[in-house]
């Protein structure tokens, strides 16, 4: 009888938005040749920081604090709706990606964009090599050249009349091919990650906008690598620039470990115009202890930082993971053996339900009404939540995988879903 009642709650009115439209900035220049770098531009992330701000001029900082922007008197003739909105950097840098809007304002005077780096960990990386960029809404990168360092207050300045999605990133850094948050690759037990050193290059322009160009692989033939402290294995391959590092087959508990690689006779200027003989690079690796489950949303993998499994014989498998996003992921298997569990809400053995509560408590779940307008019945999610282990007895790991659309509990009234994806190995303690 709940869920008939549900289903009739979930018939609700849909909202509008509205579209506000502004004079086109001031322009990088185009694109010249097929090496300048052009990429997807990333899916957003959390939730977007507005604020109205008119003739006086104002200032707008991220919900993270990292970014903030700063717009001085007279650069605007009119109130202007002004947002910060994280975004997934596709350029694949250490530095957080942002969006920011509007990106069509004709700004009379040079507004300030300043990043905080300080709160991020980007290794032993000198922040006189980071350059502040740009990707344009055709997807090309732009590097800005009178990129600003306070080593004092960790930010990086510029001054632009360019809004778009903005990051930083080094002429030399290493890119990998393991997952990686907040500057760190995260790592289990025997898993590795190979490192490549790349080089980002730039083609002048006489604007203050250089493009970037696509990245250049093996740029060195020797560096003088190391691993901070010696816990785990570091394989060289000097030839072609890169080393693969594999963790350790035993880890007790969370811990950190540095690669580095030292470059010589590098040919380039930092953000001080002063030239670079040489530089080391450096990649913070976090190393995880043998239990784990992750939630993926948007191509960004998120561990969770308190997780349990409860399992009754013969009857269900029941999951529940709490992350730092603040989100909780509730799982329940009907059945206690190695299958794949098709969504359902009727308790059969086989299936299985998920439910996700956002960090501002909104509801997401594997079923929706079959029609919004006349519901009669229920839409349940593709995907499967499968168990590739269960544990029998205390000390053994459940193990397995999920897949899934997830709606709104509100979906007739807000329309939102949302595809995730995780793993999972859980050892279990009783």
């Amino acid at each position: 009888m709940k869920k008939t009642a549900f289903i009739i709650c979930l018939a609700l009115s849909f909202s509008a938005c509205k579209k506000n439209e502004v004079n086109k900035p001031e322009q990088p220049p185009p694109a010249s040749t097929q090496t300048h770098l052009k990429l997807p531009p990333g899916a957003l992330k959390g939730n977007a920081v507005t604020k109205e701000i008119g003739i006086a001029g104002g200032s707008l900082q991220s919900s993270d604090g990292i970014i903030s922007v700063s717009i001085p008197s007279g650069a605007v003739d009119q109130p202007v709706s002004f947002s910060i909105q994280q975004v997934e950097n596709t350029l694949g840098s250490k530095g957080r990606s942002y969006r920011l809007r509007p990106e069509g304002v004709n700004f009379k005077k040079p507004v300030t964009i300043t990043y905080a780096y300080g709160g991020l960990d980007f290794g032993l990386t000198d922040p006189k090599y980071l350059y502040l960029a740009f990707q344009d809404e055709n997807g090309y990168f732009y590097s800005a050249k009178n990129t600003k360092c306070n080593k004092i207050n960790h930010t990086l300045t510029v001054e632009t009349t360019h809004f778009s999605d903005w990051t930083f990133y080094t002429m030399y850094e290493f890119e990998v091919n393991a997952a990686i948050v907040d500057g760190k690759v995260q790592l289990r037990e025997d898993e590795s990650v190979e490192l490549v050193i790349k080089k980002l290059v730039t083609k002048p322009t006489n604007g203050p906008f250089d493009e970037l160009l696509t990245p250049l692989y093996d740029p060195v033939t020797s560096a003088t690598w190391d691993l901070i402290p010696k816990k785990g294995t570091l394989i060289i391959n000097n030839v072609n620039g890169r080393a693969t590092y594999r963790a350790p087959k035993v880890i007790s508990s969370e811990q950190e470990v540095i690669v580095t690689a030292m470059l010589k006779d590098v040919v380039a200027k930092d953000n001080e115009g002063n030239p670079i003989r040489m530089m080391q690079l450096s990649q913070p690796i976090a190393l995880k202890t043998g239990d784990y489950f992750t939630l993926s949303e948007n191509g960004e993998e998120v561990y969770a930082s308190d997780f349990g499994v409860d399992l009754i014989p013969g009857f269900s498998v029941d999951i529940n993971a709490k992350f730092p996003t603040g989100a909780n992921l509730s799982c329940h298997a009907w059945g206690d053996t190695p299958a794949s569990y098709t969504y359902k809400n009727n308790m059969a053995p086989k299936t299985a339900m998920l439910e996700l509560v956002t960090s501002d408590k909104e509801s997401f779940i594997v079923f929706r009404p079959d029609n919004c307008d006349q519901p009669k019945d229920l839409f349940f999610s593709p995907g499967s939540f499968i168990l590739t282990s269960v544990a029998n007895s205390a000390g053994q790991y459940v193990e397995g995988n999920y897949t899934a659309t997830l709606y709104h509990f509100d979906y007739c009234g807000k329309g939102n879903s949302k595809t995730i994806s995780g793993k999972f190995r859980i050892k279990r303690k009783s």
